[in-house]
């Protein structure tokens, strides 16, 4: 039996993530157009996975935010129990990887100056688990004044939610359960853990989707050679996107997201 979920049909096989926010405007009669700032906010961990001494993969874990986790799962507890297992989950997320793999998984690998390749995902699943903090753009779910001489504008996003009768929730101590993909990439040639210049980063840059490293786990290392560290950001990436971040920061009512610009991660190893 194949699943018949709202999401499947979007253009490009993209479905919820690469297409989901902005494309569900049109589909629930909102006229807005999507504005130049993210529609869906996702935590990441990355893990570099070695073997014989040699980076073989990058390995995600894709948390994401509540409100698009919440429309995601629409019609997907197959047996009405409140849980939604792998099992249930795992055409969904097939779909996500499917289209992921137009937009090269938002994932830009680098050796110097050259871009690498990534063979077929494997190893991939949705779960739907508790997170402490879910990743989210904070105060922007209610509508907002641009600046206080401005009429008043609706966002996108808050447009969205109302549309689908989601409320905004009161601060509790209580966990939320969102949806969380797994999937590793395995690279289409290994790289030496010694070789200079291994980077990747990940982001969109069209900016519908925020990506931002976890705060704890964003950078792993699994079977690396002794030494080798993952080093985070660089002062030179995190200038060159500061403009666009605080233009966000101006269209989603001073929301900080300069704090958050796009980091890379570099592979740093002892020389042989």
């Amino acid at each position: 039996m194949t699943l018949e979920h709202p999401w499947s049909k979007l253009p490009g096989g993209a479905a919820v993530l690469a297409v989901g926010i902005a494309t569900s405007l049109a589909a629930f009669g909102l006229s807005e157009p999507a504005h130049a700032h993210p529609h869906i906010w996702v935590s990441v961990e990355t893990t570099m996975l070695f073997d014989n001494g040699a980076v073989t993969g990058i390995r995600h874990r894709w948390t994401f935010d509540e409100f698009y986790s919440n429309m995601a799962i629409q019609g997907l507890d197959a047996n009405n129990d409140g849980i939604f297992d792998r099992k249930e989950l795992a055409e969904l997320a097939k779909i996500n990887v499917d289209g992921l793999q137009e937009m090269g998984f938002f994932t830009h690998v680098k050796l110097g100056a050259a871009d690498l390749k990534f063979g077929a995902p494997k190893d991939y699943w949705l779960d739907h688990a508790e997170v402490t903090e879910a990743p989210g753009p904070a105060g922007q779910i209610e509508e907002q004044p641009k600046a206080a001489a401005e009429p008043e504008k609706k966002s996108a996003w808050g447009s969205l939610v109302r549309a689908l009768g989601v409320k905004p929730k009161e601060p509790t101590d209580a966990k939320t359960k969102t949806l969380a993909l797994e999937f590793t990439l395995p690279l289409a040639a290994p790289v030496l853990a010694g070789a200079e210049g291994f980077t990747y980063a990940v982001y969109d840059p069209d900016f519908m989707i925020w990506f931002d490293l976890a705060k704890t786990n964003g950078a792993q290392l699994k079977g690396a050679p002794a030494g080798c560290t993952a080093v985070i950001g660089s002062p030179k990436e995190e200038a060159s996107t500061k403009n666009l971040s605080e233009a966000f920061a101006s269209q989603l009512g001073g929301t900080p997201f300069s704090a958050n610009a796009a980091k890379s991660i570099t592979l740093k190893c002892p020389k042989a």
